[in-house]
Parts: C-alpha cells; sequence; structure tokens
C-alpha cells in the first residue's frame, strides 16, 4: 500500500514538473522576447510594474491562503461549510487589498517617474498592473481549492494556457511597430482576465454560489493577518526598498540588466509550483505529529537544495549561449548571471519553506523578519554600489538568506507549539 501511493505521488510529480517545465519555458520564451524589443530603459519600466505586483499579491494575501488551505482540508467532505469558508476569505482578502493596492499604486508612479517615465505613459502602466492584480488576486484564491482536491490539472492548463497566450501575443508585438512596456502589461492584463475566467467556473464544482460566507470565520482570517503581515510587508518593503536604492543610488542600467538576468529565474519556479501544489497539501493533510511533519519538510527542502545547486551549476556553464539569448548589450556577465541564480535559488528556498510552514499554519515569529532586514538595508545602501550588476545580485543572495532565516524561526515555532500540545 505504502508502495502503491509513493508510486502514485511520484507519478503525479512527475506530470505536473513536466507541465511546468513546458509553461515556464514559453514564459521564458516570452520574457527574453521582451528584453531584447524592449529599450534598457522601456525594460526597467516594465520590470518595475512586474515587480510591485509580484508585491502587491503577496502583501493582499498576508496568510489569507494559507488559513484557508490549513482550515480547508477538514471541510472538504461538506460543501457548504468550505463555501462558507472560502467567501470568508475572499471577502477577507478584499478588506487588505484595496489600501494595499492605493498604495501600490502610488509606489509604482513615483519608481517610474524616477526612471524616465512620462506621467501619461507612468499612468497607463499603473492601470494595466492594477488590473492583472485585482484578476490574479481572485485566480490565486481559487488555486487553494484545486490544490486541496489534488486537481492539478486545472492549475497545469490555466498555467499553460495563459503562458501560451502571453507568448503569442509578445510575438505579433513588432507587427505593430515598436511597442513599448504599456503593450506587454497589456498583454498580461488580458491574460489574467481570461485566466480568471476560466478557474472560476471550474470551481464551481467545489464552492456553491448560492451559499453565503461563513462570518464566524473572519475573526480567524484576522488573526491569521495581523501575524502574517508584519513578515510580509518587511517583505515586500525589502524587494521595493532594493528596488527605490537601484533607482536612486544606482543607474536605469543597472535595474534593467539585473531585471533581465533575473529572466531565467524562472527555472526555480518550477520547483517552486512541485512545492505549493504537491508537497505542501500533502504537509496540510499531515497528521499532527513533529516528527512525520519534519520527515516530510526535510525530504521537501532537501531535495530542492540538491535541485538549487544543480541548477546554479547549469547556468555558469552555458552561461554564453544564455547571455546571447538576451542580446549583445549582455555578453561577458557571465558571473553576474550565476549570482542572480544563486539569488534566486536562495530567496526560493525561502519560499519553499514558507509554503510549507502555511501549510500546517504555522504563522508566528514573522517578526523576526524586521531586524534582519533593517541590517540588510543598511549594508546594501552604504557597502554597495549598485550601480554595479555584479553588487547588486550580492545584494540580492544577502536579502534572499534573511528570508530563509525567517522562515527557519516560524518553523522552530511551528514544531515547539505541537511539543507543547
Amino acid at each position: 500500500m505504502m508502495r502503491e501511493r509513493l508510486a502514485s505521488l511520484l507519478r503525479r510529480m512527475g506530470l505536473h514538473a513536466t507541465f511546468q517545465v513546458g509553461t515556464q519555458l514559453l514564459s521564458f520564451a516570452a520574457g527574453v522576447l521582451i528584453v531584447r524589443e524592449l529599450s534598457a530603459t522601456g525594460y526597467a519600466h516594465y520590470a518595475i510594474c512586474t515587480a510591485v505586483l509580484a508585491a502587491l499579491l503577496m502583501l493582499s494575501d498576508s496568510g489569507t491562503s494559507a488559513t484557508l488551505m490549513a482550515r480547508g482540508a477538514s471541510l472538504l467532505e461538506d460543501r457548504a461549510q468550505f463555501t462558507g469558508l472560502f467567501k470568508a476569505a475572499a471577502a477577507s482578502r478584499w478588506v487588505v487589498s484595496l489600501p494595499v493596492v492605493a498604495l501600490g499604486g502610488i509606489w509604482t508612479f513615483f519608481l517610474l517617474t524616477a526612471n524616465s517615465a512620462s506621467t501619461s505613459s507612468s499612468l497607463v502602466c499603473i492601470g494595466l498592473t492594477l488590473v492583472t492584480v485585482f484578476s490574479s488576486l481572485d485566480i490565486a484564491l481559487q488555486q487553494v481549492v484545486h490544490r486541496l482536491h489534488l486537481r492539478l490539472g486545472v492549475l497545469r492548463h490555466l498555467a499553460l494556457g495563459q503562458a501560451a497566450f502571453r507568448l503569442v501575443l509578445t510575438l505579433l508585438g513588432p507587427l505593430f511597430g515598436s511597442p513599448g512596456p504599456e503593450y506587454y502589461l497589456a498583454v498580461m492584463a488580458i491574460s489574467a482576465l481570461l485566466g480568471n475566467i476560466y478557474i472560476r467556473l471550474a470551481t464551481r464544482t467545489y464552492v456553491d454560489g448560492t451559499i453565503r460566507m461563513d462570518r464566524t470565520h473572519l475573526p480567524t482570517y484576522r488573526i491569521s493577518v495581523f501575524k502574517t503581515l508584519p513578515m510580509v510587508a518587511l517583505l515586500i518593503a525589502g524587494e521595493q526598498v532594493f528596488l527605490g536604492l537601484i533607482s536612486t543610488n544606482g543607474s536605469t542600467e543597472a535595474l534593467a540588466t539585473f531585471t533581465a538576468l533575473s529572466r531565467f529565474g524562472v527555472v526555480f519556479l518550477v520547483l517552486n509550483s512541485l512545492v505549493s501544489d504537491v508537497a505542501a497539501p500533502i504537509v496540510a493533510h499531515a497528521s499532527n505529529d513533529a516528527r512525520a511533519i519534519l520527515l516530510r519538510m526535510f525530504a521537501t527542502t532537501g531535495g530542492y537544495a540538491v535541485l538549487s545547486l544543480i541548477l546554479i551549476g547549469l547556468v555558469w556553464v552555458f552561461s554564453d549561449p544564455i547571455l546571447d539569448l538576451l542580446g549583445s548589450r549582455f555578453r561577458g556577465l557571465n558571473v553576474e548571471l550565476t549570482l542572480v541564480a544563486a539569488g534566486y535559488a536562495t530567496y526560493n528556498l525561502g519560499y519553499c519553506l514558507n509554503f510549507l510552514s502555511q501549510a500546517r499554519g504555522w504563522l508566528s515569529g514573522s517578526w523576526s523578519y524586521a531586524p534582519l532586514i533593517v541590517v540588510w538595508a543598511l549594508i546594501t545602501a552604504f557597502a554597495f554600489d549598485l550601480r554595479e550588476p555584479r553588487q547588486v545580485a550580492m545584494s540580492f543572495i544577502l536579502q534572499g538568506l534573511v528570508f530563509v532565516i525567517t522562515q527557519l524561526v516560524r518553523i522552530r515555532i511551528g514544531i515547539r507549539l505541537i511539543g507543547r500540545t
């Protein structure tokens, strides 16, 4: 029985990984085309919007998805109760996201204008980014539903369809002349809108549209937000301070170079999807036994670390052809490319640990990020020359280490709580 379950899990992981590789290859191809098509300044504007987009999505969630996964695992058999829990999560997320998105729009305007964008172009870019934000927030919450039911096919088709759609429209971009960042942001917004329609239809199987939310769950979500928001806010602040420091102390060219080299960080998203879509639900369903939980976490993070080291080595070995894909202005940046890959490996190891701790609802200890990120910001501001892409990458690695340490603190607290109970 155990052997059959393990074989089934490996088959599911292999199929999911295959789809994710295909999806990320499509996304990578679209990203490379955008890098080659846009000027350094135009790509910097595009990168700013996509970075703020990712930040707003994380900040707007703030433990909501983790709570839905942790509590929803025990309510899957009761559609009415699960629907009430799900709709309470949606209501809680709206309360958090509206002020967050408003502040994010203002911050994006500052970053764009600091990097030579006109007022009109900045407003168009912000508007398109916000459309993507709200559609993606709705998608993310419904993805939790399908992860809990282990219906990964919906997630695979969604990701693959969106990636293919973006690649096709990216290829068609040059037919319209020389499109700026606004065109590619519009492609992203349309992709998010269509993806939201698709997953909403798929979620109807598990969520009853006629049932109202269960307000008794709202305090639980509020508590999760208050526990998680400090770490998430500081995490996002660290990322955005990084952008701000490069924009003010560095240069638009350094920002464009760093974000272009970061395109190859998509390979780590394949590993992340295996953790969030396969490993995290397994940890969520595990019994409340510290040894069993730690065994699953060690196996996941150990495998993640080994695969990350292999990927970093491959990036170094094939750095010349990789840089040629981006264009002639990136030749000779082999060390910088490898350092960026190491930074992404470190950062995504933190996300791996984050997915696993959230699957158990372990949100305490987030405040430990505060003193660490302050130290990182001071080192970055005074010890690194942010006009040099290599030093920007080194600061990025250090920031990833801060994130990993914070997740380890949260997991230790969670294990100790199990021991007490």
